[in-house]
């Protein structure tokens, strides 16, 4: 997501030169090149984003979380007409700068999320391979204060067989 993120901020500067080219086919077509820009980063954005919404969530919220997190967008699009037309009226650039430049901190502030919640990615997989391999044995799985969870003391997982399923599963 923070390449994401990155990939927008040079979308912004792109389309910030554009206000400034003059019109034409060159324009038409460096706008065509600067959208893939804009596409890309979508593309990369999406499926991490909701991803890592539904990753953050308990698991008994994650619905909540989801629609708490769809709602950001709904805001956003009642929000950023009002604002772009007072930035643009203030200056034609100013609106990209100030998308390009909140772009950029967020794919600052969006990294130490995305490697906590990696952390505990990889802690849940490896604890569900492992209750594949040994149903029955009892996991623990402890969060830390960063978020990370590793597999020493506190409160267990205990992996049985779930009824009519090919294989064990883990339960709480």
């Amino acid at each position: 997501m923070a390449s994401a993120g990155r990939l927008w901020a040079v979308w912004c500067a792109a389309t910030a030169v554009a206000v400034l080219l003059p019109r034409g086919p060159l324009l038409i077509a460096y706008l065509a090149v600067v959208v893939l820009l804009w596409a890309t980063a979508e593309m990369m954005h999406g499926p991490a984003s909701n991803a890592l919404s539904a990753e953050a969530a308990p698991e008994g919220a994650r619905g909540t979380y989801l629609a708490a997190f769809q709602y950001s967008f709904a805001t956003a699009d009642m929000v950023t007409p009002g604002l772009f037309g007072v930035l643009y009226g203030v200056d034609r650039v100013l609106p990209w700068v100030a998308v390009g430049c909140l772009a950029l901190t967020a794919s600052v502030a969006i990294r130490p999320l995305e490697r906590r919640l990696s952390d505990r990615s990889a802690a849940r997989i490896a604890a569900e391979e492992m209750c594949a391999k040994r149903p029955g044995i009892r996991i623990s799985i402890v969060v830390s204060d960063s978020g990370s969870e590793s597999f020493a003391g506190g409160a267990a997982r205990h992996c049985a067989s779930a009824p009519g399923s090919p294989g064990p599963a883990p339960s709480r």
